[in-house]
C-alpha cells in the first residue's frame, strides 16, 4: 500500500541521516543523534538500521533493552 511505502522510505531516510551523523558527512559528527535515528528506523523494520544500532548504541551508553526492543520491532 502507499502508506507502507511511505513508512519504508521514512525508515530508509532515517537510516541514511544516521549514517551522516555517525560519520560526520555533511553534518557535525554526533553519534548520539545517529543512534536516535537508527533506533527510529529500526523500530519501523529497517534491517540495516538494526545492524548499525547493535554496534553503535553500546558506545553511546544506550541500554541493551532499548536496542533489543528496536530490533524486535516489526
Amino acid at each position: 500500500s502507499a502508506a507502507s511505502d511511505v513508512y519504508k522510505r521514512q525508515a530508509q531516510a532515517q537510516d541514511a541521516l544516521g549514517v551522516m551523523y555517525a560519520t560526520g558527512r555533511g553534518v557535525a559528527k554526533n553519534e548520539a543523534r545517529a543512534v536516535q535515528l537508527y533506533k527510529a528506523a529500526a523500530e519501523q523494520g529497517d534491517a540495516q538500521a538494526r545492524h548499525k544500532l547493535v554496534f553503535l548504541a553500546p558506545r553511546e551508553g544506550v541500554e541493551p533493552s532499548a536496542v533489543t526492543s528496536a530490533i524486535r520491532s516489526p
